[in-house]
């Protein structure tokens, strides 16, 4: 059972970290350098377009190789120890968010951030991306009550 969680440990700080590079970097990049000036036309910007989109590139390798090394520090330090039921839970809940935003919401109002969800890794990476989000919240509030009851 180790393996399996230290297995879904790594893969969804791997996607943690590729998501929330990329959509970081691209939405700084949006805000601050390739915004649109006044009088452009949106649908003429294909160097701004380009632009952001290596800019996802970039952020979600750097994400995903600080995920992984995250990952196995947290590994490395022999601390883990098998996930309680409310993290499973949160785990849960995480993919069950993750296949509702895929599934029930219109993406092409989310412009890029859509289009990439629409396509199989993006959904791929956002699902994995939401349980391990589900997961991190599932432990926090498990470790919160445990603290309170200790007291």
């Amino acid at each position: 059972m180790r393996f399996f969680e230290r297995s879904l440990l790594i893969i969804g700080s791997l996607a943690l970290g590729a998501a929330s590079g990329a959509l970081g970097l691209a939405y700084l990049a949006v805000l601050t350098v390739f915004r649109l000036r006044p009088g452009e036309e949106p649908g003429l910007a294909w160097g701004a377009f380009i632009g952001v989109m290596i800019c996802m590139l970039l952020g979600g390798t750097l994400g995903a190789i600080v995920g992984l090394v995250g990952a196995i520090a947290r590994i490395a330090q022999g601390e883990t120890k098998s996930w309680s039921a409310i993290t499973w839970i949160g785990v849960v809940l995480g993919l069950a968010a993750g296949l509702v935003v895929r599934s029930s919401v219109p993406l092409d109002q989310w412009g890029v951030f859509g289009e990439a969800v629409k396509w199989w890794p993006g959904t791929a990476i956002c699902i994995t991306a939401l349980a391990t989000l589900g997961g991190l919240a599932g432990s926090a509030v498990g470790g919160a009550v445990a603290r309170s009851c200790r007291k």
